[in-house]
């Protein structure tokens, strides 16, 4: 495992606030290309 990816080094990121997180009464958490690009799949679908 690459510790210098920066995949790594959201994950552990995300990792070490969750507990500040979980101490909020909403959270939304924004999705980045990957939901985009599931979005636009999602929109072309329903377009046929």
């Amino acid at each position: 495992m690459d510790k210098t990816s920066i995949y790594y080094q959201q994950v552990s990121l995300l990792i070490r606030m969750l507990p500040v997180v979980a101490t909020e009464p909403a959270f939304a958490l924004k999705g980045g290309l990957q939901t985009r690009h599931r979005l636009e799949n999602d929109h072309d679908k329903s377009e046929e």
